[in-house]
């Protein structure tokens, strides 16, 4: 049996080997057709296929960006306001504290969103009761001018802190002089 398995391994070679490469598929002979269109072709689908549209359909002018100017913050706001300074136990408006409340008239005046708060000083010379009271009338001889100057009285609220709350606290002339005062806050 030796012998026989050797050529019957050839013989199954050989068949495998005829099988593959005898069966060969027939091959197509028929002419292919051009499938490329012709020029003619191309423009007659493309006229077919053509909207008309204007130049400009979906191209709007370029506008320049305009930013909004961004509003002052109250902090901002409140830099921008003087003080008002007084003559000693005076509540009279001398022709400098005039001139500082018609600068602060505009400013108010511009933001009409905001209140303003309007505080009488005084220095520390006089009873408590007397600069409280000095205070108070300080504060409302401002209120009535910016009111003569077109500020809307409803905005603007009086306080009154006397000697209580001062700019300086040294005992002097030139530190009384910086205490005698009113001074703005919007709110």
């Amino acid at each position: 049996m030796s012998k026989s398995l050797p050529k019957l391994m050839i013989l199954l070679l050989a068949l495998a080997l005829v099988g593959a490469v005898g069966c060969k598929k027939p091959v197509d002979t028929t002419p292919v057709a051009d499938t490329a269109p012709t020029q003619d072709a191309v423009e007659e689908t493309a006229d077919d296929d053509a909207v008309d549209v204007d130049d400009n359909a979906g191209w709007e002018e370029e506008k320049p960006v305009v930013e909004e100017p961004v509003p002052p913050t109250l902090a901002q706001l409140n830099g921008q306001l003087q003080t008002a300074y007084f003559d000693f136990d005076k509540f009279e408006l001398s022709d400098a504290t005039r001139a500082t409340i018609q600068a602060n008239a505009g400013l108010i005046n511009d933001n009409p969103d905001y209140g303003v708060v309007v505080g009488g000083h005084c220095d520390e010379r006089g009873t408590l009761e007397y600069n409280i009271s000095l205070g108070e009338k300080r504060a409302r001889a401002v209120r009535d001018y910016l009111s003569a100057l077109g500020v809307d009285r409803s905005r603007v609220r009086i306080v009154t802190y006397g000697e209580e709350r001062p700019a300086d606290r040294g005992h002097g002339e030139s530190a009384w002089a910086k205490n005698r005062r009113a001074e703005f806050k919007f709110e």
